[in-house]
């Protein structure tokens, strides 16, 4: 015999109880379970803190099998309904936040179930919206919020930093006042933070509105004329300063990566979310390279160096073909790469003897002339033949 929602709802929880459940999950009609899954959900929702854990697992065991045919509204109200309940199985919560976006996106907004290493396996593999509503959850930990901004779209940055919940640690910060150097959208989302440091706010004023300059100097009791003297005299000399990012972007690889050490993957990704910064400081590291001299190899005609340099370190074939394509996209001027080229470029990867590769980089190292490059390669390439 089928149980109503109001029985379902109405009567205490038992073991025989839970095999009609589980019956009528198999047999029921699409409709009926709709409502099934409905009437399951609601129980888990309001009376969880009544429930086993051995119920509850199975519950949610019965949902998860029911989710995969109801309707996408139906997933959604479900979500929505599980979304604030404390004493749901994490393990279903974690399903639903990995469903499509408008199922997820209750459960990533509002659910404390979610741990982090959780969240982080959604930021790195599910879609912009899934890190958006991410950006907006109540509580967004230091670890996040920096996986979030490694992303780089400016979507997901400009809601992270909108949300005064979320802790953005000190070097993820720098890094972000740095960028918005450049773009727009962060710098009054910055301004408005509770947690900028002052001297961030300092440094911000050089190249932010008239009217956030205001704020900055409102909200943080700074001298405007002494703000303006120092203004005048740091673009007098900004001829002679270096990169504004470089200081940045190191502190925020080292917290991407929990320490200096990077892995051609996380290069990689650098260069597919246009973080060009943050791809320089790292590909630096993981070749053994000066910052200095990260642009001249990378961004030479031709390729040779860049070549060169991966296959010292010993980078498998596949890594480097996605940092020469990729690198060439970003370089200033013609971003075209032709399949020629490319091929040209991975016939000299293979050709080219580890051992030999790196007695040619560490020649470079000594004297960063590219002929010398040329010419080493050259002769190794004769050697070899």
């Amino acid at each position: 015999m089928k149980l109503t929602k109001n029985e379902l709802w109405g009567r205490t929880m038992t073991k025989p109880k839970i095999r009609d459940l589980a019956t009528m999950v198999k047999h029921d009609s699409a409709a009926s379970q709709d409502h099934l899954a409905e009437s399951i959900a609601e129980l888990l929702s309001n009376q969880g803190d009544t429930l086993s854990d051995r119920e509850k697992a199975l519950m949610a065991g019965m949902l998860r099998q029911l989710l995969a045919d109801v309707e996408l509204a139906i997933r959604s109200r479900l979500a929505e309904k599980l979304s604030s309940s404390a004493d749901v199985p994490p393990e279903l919560i974690e399903f639903l936040a990995n469903e499509d976006i408008d199922v997820a996106r209750p459960v990533l907004v509002n659910s404390t179930l979610l741990k982090d290493e959780v969240l982080l396996e959604i930021i790195r593999h599910r879609t912009l919206e899934h890190q958006l509503a991410i950006a907006m959850r109540k509580s967004v930990s230091e670890q996040i919020s920096s996986a979030l901004v490694e992303q780089g779209h400016e979507r997901v940055i400009v809601t992270l930093l909108e949300n005064q919940n979320a802790e953005i640690s000190k070097k993820t910060m720098a890094y972000l006042v740095e960028q918005s150097r450049r773009v727009d959208s962060y710098q009054n989302p910055i301004v408005e933070r509770r947690d900028l440091p002052s001297e961030l706010a300092e440094r911000m004023y050089a190249w932010v509105s008239d009217v956030l300059r205001e704020k900055v100097v409102d909200r943080f009791g700074l001298d405007r004329h002494a703000l303006d003297r120092a203004l005048a005299a740091s673009r007098a000399e900004s001829s002679h300063a270096g990169p504004p990012t470089t200081a940045a972007a190191a502190a925020l690889v080292d917290e991407v990566n929990q320490g200096p050490q990077v892995f051609p993957a996380q290069v990689i990704e650098f260069l597919r979310d246009g973080e060009i910064p943050l791809f320089e400081e790292a590909f630096a590291r993981l070749i053994g390279i000066k910052n200095e001299l990260v642009k001249r190899l990378i961004y030479e005609p031709g390729g040779e160096g860049i070549a060169i340099a991966c296959r010292s370190s010993g980078m498998q074939k596949s890594d480097f073909a996605s940092i020469f394509i990729l690198s060439r996209q970003a370089r200033p001027g013609d971003q075209s790469v032709q399949q020629g080229e490319v091929r040209r470029v991975l016939d000299l990867y293979d050709r080219l003897e580890p051992s030999a590769a790196r007695s040619l980089f560490e020649d470079w190292q000594r004297n960063p002339q590219y002929i010398v490059l040329r010419n080493g390669l050259k002769a190794a390439l004769a050697d070899a033949a």
